[in-house]
């Protein structure tokens, strides 16, 4: 699906080096609540 989606847009697909740190990014730049 993902790849179906990236070649509709014309966009090339992310590696998996370049997923995680997206994911990781968005983890730390959009925090979800805290315990602390």
């Amino acid at each position: 699906a993902y790849l179906a989606r990236c070649a509709a847009d014309g966009t090339p697909p992310m590696t998996r080096r370049e997923y995680e740190r997206h994911r990781t990014d968005l983890r730390e730049h959009t925090p979800q609540s805290r315990c602390c």
